[in-house]
């Protein structure tokens, strides 16, 4: 090994302070990835590793990186696109027509993990429907800390589980399974959170009763959709076959572009020319800002997700570098060799992924390093690694939500207008989501292995 144990953690300890301090700064997450991968380098060359075997081991974790790179390039289209044609606006007016007082915190979870559930973004979430419905829970008269931790909640519902979620398909590259049978996987752990949660925004409604609504209010928000922007219900037909692609288990690219190709279809349907398509799906949309709901229905595009594409090759490149000097191992075998049973295992991955959150600000350091930290302790004790994906999506990306200081975290709450500590508790399904995981754990529901590392990893090459 080029490290000792304690050099190793040392390094470690360096790359993360280093990229805590950028945070607080306010530099770049990518930057500060950039220059931990640059100072891993140097402490690799100083112990004696060619340059060339170090570009190589860059190489590697940019070539691992290139899956999701495209799926996340594909969604940040789609996502300008649907801004673009009304089939945000759409699901939006649609959305209204379920508002009911007396479950009102329900439907804002429900509605809000809907939209979640096709965006695939916890922030998108918040910056459309969010802020729509934090509108109306003001005319209702509730508290914005109580409706806002409903909002979060159901927003990190597709951030965690989606078909366009980008953390979803970064956890399938990292761990080397199939984003189609994560996908299918998650889903075991995401039901029963659900309901959960359902049951518990129920009970927190009987202590929040909002206003009547005047259903002038709701109506009124409709006309101002509908005259500003195209509302018809064959926009929806793209979201719906995004959705039946994945349930027919279709690969994720395969149904992004389909579904890409649908919604270019009923844009050009809607009137819009091949030119203004072309911007949006480059540049995002971007309507007057006097029009009502302008900043909800703005964005997307495939520049606006730059930052997200460097912040993940580079996280895969410092990954790969570290894992192939062999730090990551060393820093951590003292931990490792004394988790010897399921339990332990999925409490171990839970607190990994947390603490990565807690230390980085980010979702891409959460999942990357337990990501690969783990997966020979999980073949070690034979639990498959969907396993290990499912863990890291129920733990450090549900529970980023709820992390103060997290771009996850801080993000929605700019955005919403209410300080992350005020809708922590009501955030439901941010903190049940590592609780449901860790009782899965407990109890033994866990999928047993089925490859060799090995075979897996030459699986995901073949990719």
């Amino acid at each position: 090994m080029l490290f000792s144990p304690r050099q190793a953690q040392l390094l470690l300890l360096g790359i993360m302070l280093l990229i805590a301090v950028g945070m607080l700064l306010g530099i770049k997450v990518y930057l500060m990835l950039a220059a931990a991968l640059l100072l891993t380098a140097i402490c690799t060359r100083w112990r004696g590793k060619s340059w060339q075997k170090i570009g190589v081991a860059v190489g590697k974790g940019l070539y691992r990186s290139r899956h999701v790179v495209l799926i996340l390039a594909l969604i940040s289209i789609l996502i300008g696109l649907w801004k673009q044609n009304g089939t945000l606006a759409t699901l939006i007016y649609y959305g209204f027509a379920f508002i009911r007082p007396e479950v009102f915190l329900v439907m804002v979870f429900v509605l809000s993990s809907l939209v979640s559930m096709l965006l695939g973004t916890a922030v998108g979430t918040a910056s459309t429907i969010g802020i729509v419905l934090m509108g109306l829970a003001q005319s209702m008269g509730m508290p914005g800390g109580v409706v806002a931790g409903a909002i979060v909640a159901g927003a990190f519902v597709g951030d965690r589980s989606a078909p366009t979620s980008g953390p979803l398909h970064l956890i399938a590259t990292t761990t080397g399974v199939r984003s189609e049978e994560l996908l299918r996987y998650v889903f075991s752990t995401l039901i029963p959170t659900y309901l959960l949660s359902l049951g518990f925004f129920y009970l927190l409604g009987l202590l929040y009763r909002p206003e009547a609504v005047d259903p002038g209010t709701i109506r009124g928000f409709q006309e101002l959709l509908a005259g500003h922007y195209p509302v018809a219900l064959y926009l929806l037909l793209p979201t719906l076959l995004l959705l039946a692609l994945a349930v027919c288990r279709l690969e994720i690219i395969p149904n992004l572009l389909f579904t890409l190709t649908a919604t270019f279809i009923c844009s050009l349907y809607g009137g819009f020319s091949p030119a203004a398509i072309f911007q949006s799906a480059l540049w995002g949309y971007s309507p007057a800002a006097d029009l009502p709901f302008a900043a909800v229905l703005s964005g997307g595009g495939l520049l606006s997700f730059r930052a997200i594409l460097l912040v993940v090759m580079a996280a895969m490149s410092l990954t790969s570098l570290l894992e192939d000097t062999g730090v990551i191992h060393q820093a951590m075998a003292s931990v490792l060799d004394h988790i010897h049973t399921v339990p332990q295992l999925i409490l171990a991955t839970s607190l990994f992924s947390i603490l990565g959150v807690a230390v980085a600000f980010t979702q891409t350091v959460a999942i990357v390093v337990p990501g690969t930290v783990l997966q020979s302790t999980y073949q070690r004790l034979e639990v498959d690694r969907l396993v290990l994906g499912r863990t890291i999506a129920d733990t450090g990306v549900a529970a980023s939500g709820i992390v103060p200081w997290s771009s996850a975290a801080m993000s929605p709450a700019l955005v919403l207008g209410v300080p992350v500590l005020e809708f922590v508790p009501y955030a439901a399904y941010c903190w049940l989501s590592p609780l449901v995981t860790n009782i899965f754990g407990l109890l033994g529901w866990v999928k047993r292995n089925r490859l060799p590392l090995d075979k897996g990893r030459e699986g995901e090459a073949a990719r």
